[in-house]
């Protein structure tokens, strides 16, 4: 049974966002997406008063289409995204923007970034419209996506493991 929940004013409209949860589920964080450009902005939605909060924006580097999944390290969760398109492609779906590679992390409790940045030289090419899953708390799995440029698209098969230590 479907629920529908106050929207955010302070959140334009978007495909292609990022959604976590909070370790209690009493909170739900936005971030990322494309509402006509990509975004850099954190919204917290308060289960219990049913409202939402704005964190500051430009924590990372605006993105859209990014793979994405809440991880819980520790016992604290966090929501996990790795790179994205940072820029679109003048074709559509069938070129490919500029992407990012790097891992951002942010406390699904307060909105704060608590990393964003390249984690080693072992890791996924950049890339965008793809997906990520949680494994175990500290663990996902990434699969697929696209990279490249207009001229060279490259549509990946490959799989990724990624652990937070």
């Amino acid at each position: 049974m479907w629920k529908q929940l106050p929207s955010c004013d302070e959140a334009a409209g978007r495909g292609g966002p990022a959604l976590g949860y909070s370790k209690d589920g009493k909170k739900i964080i936005l971030a990322t997406g494309y509402s006509g450009q990509e975004n850099d902005d954190i919204h917290i939605f308060d289960v219990n008063s049913n409202n939402w909060n704005t964190c500051e924006k430009g924590q990372y580097r605006a993105r859209s289409v990014a793979p994405f999944c809440t991880l819980a390290p520790n016992g604290n969760n966090v929501l996990v995204i790795f790179g994205g398109e940072v820029s679109t492609s003048d074709k559509g779906h069938e070129g490919a923007g500029d992407f990012a590679d790097d891992l951002v992390i942010i406390d699904t409790d307060t909105g704060i970034v608590l990393t964003n940045k390249n984690v080693g030289d072992c890791k996924p090419a950049c890339r965008g419209w793809t997906s990520m899953t949680m494994i175990s708390a500290n663990k996902a799995i990434l699969f697929g996506g696209l990279s490249g440029n207009d001229d060279n698209p490259t549509r990946h098969n490959d799989t990724w493991l990624l652990e937070i230590v």
